[in-house]
């Protein structure tokens, strides 16, 4: 599918272009926002960098508004979806403001040529979006939101399963110490083979959701593109584990300590003599189990789409965008309350649809 390909076509830079405005400072926040402010209008016109203040309004009124130079230009539009995404998710409101005034800036008339129109075989051509993220309302307690902005800040995002398990705020503070150590912690794998391994773990599972989060880690922590090109051009270390990757998702019972002494001593059926150390392969196990069992829970809970997984949504509404996640502990008289408050088109982003159909899958990733 095209977001599929899109992301592959991403450099490490441009994945982390928005990183900022995860921020736990919020002052470091606005200046990010500031900076990527003048990296898009610097693109805009052709230039690779940000120009000096005062250099791009000079160019501006000079054109009219205008650039010959549309070189660029594809360096804006891949971040919209980000953009838009940092927008409908953000737990603060800074982020959101941030994210808005910089949409409205691309929706300005001299930007125009970044949005386009949207396509009937769009996801969602036809629907309107806010309606379709507001299916429930979810009020979060104040716990659960301490845990959204402490999710925001580690990963710079907030995905749609990552809400669900906000109504069990206790498991999702123990879900997010777990994954928080099994790709962040001081463990034996390289980060960019960690999201590696969870990439192939997703795909056995036949969950793009997962393949497109982890593939969008896995670049952004500068593993080689090449790697997911196909199974064949990843590293030989790795590709062994495709019968332990399938049984530990299918058949579990059907590993023996076989298995086990030929992944980290090599053997006959370890022609590539790449063998593991035991710490490594405990490691991979615990990472490919984890996959799993997320993709099942992806699955039975009918996750949504992220917004940034279709470019189809670039024409998303910016000023009537859904204001998710503004915590207000004090009412009118001083006293607190646990409350939520939405905008008057409706609810938080909502995170329930149905699966993914069958046949979106990255197939080249897939150990058959």
């Amino acid at each position: 599918m095209h977001h599929c390909s899109s992301l592959l076509q991403r450099t490490v830079d441009s994945v982390n272009l928005l990183q900022g405005l995860s921020n736990r400072d919020e002052s470091a926040r606005h200046e990010a926002a500031v900076t990527i402010q003048r990296i898009f209008d610097s693109w805009y016109f052709g230039f690779g960098s940000p120009a000096v203040a005062g250099f791009l309004e000079t160019v501006a009124n000079d054109t009219g508004g205008a650039t010959l130079d549309t070189s660029m230009h594809g360096l804006i539009t891949e971040q919209i979806p980000d953009l838009l995404r940092i927008l409908h998710t953000a737990p603060s409101s800074d982020i959101r403001s941030a994210a808005r005034d910089i949409l409205r800036d691309l929706k300005m008339d001299h930007m125009k040529c970044m949005v386009g129109e949207p396509n009937e075989g769009d996801p969602f051509y036809t629907v309107c979006i806010i309606e379709s993220y507001t299916v429930f309302v979810f009020l979060p307690s104040l716990q659960t939101y301490i845990l959204f902005r402490e999710y925001w800040f580690q990963w710079g995002r907030l995905n749609n399963y990552i809400n669900v398990m906000g109504y069990h705020p206790e498991y999702l503070e123990c879900y997010m110490k777990l994954k928080d150590h099994l790709f962040r912690g001081d463990l034996p794998l390289p980060y960019p083979d960690r999201y590696y391994i969870a990439i192939i773990a997703a795909a056995q599972q036949r969950c793009i959701y997962l393949v497109l989060f982890f593939v969008r880690q896995f670049i952004s922590s500068g593993g080689p593109l090449s790697w997911l090109q196909g199974v064949q051009y990843g590293p030989p270390k790795w590709r062994q584990l495709c019968g332990l990757n399938r049984d530990l998702s299918d058949r579990p019972w059907k590993i023996t300590a076989d298995d086990i002494y030929n992944l980290t001593h090599g053997g006959d059926s370890n022609p590539l003599k790449e063998a593991l150390s035991l710490s490594e392969l405990m490691h991979v196990v615990a990472i490919l189990s984890h996959v799993h069992a997320l993709a099942c829970f992806i699955f039975g809970c009918g996750i949504r789409p992220e917004i940034d997984n279709y470019d189809g949504l670039i024409n998303l509404n910016v000023d009537n965008c859904n204001e998710a996640y503004i915590y207000n502990n004090q009412t009118s008289n001083g006293s607190s309350q646990n409350n939520l408050h939405s905008s008057e088109n409706g609810g938080t982003c909502s995170c329930l649809v149905e699966p993914w159909d069958d046949h979106v899958s990255l197939t080249f990733l897939l150990f058959v």
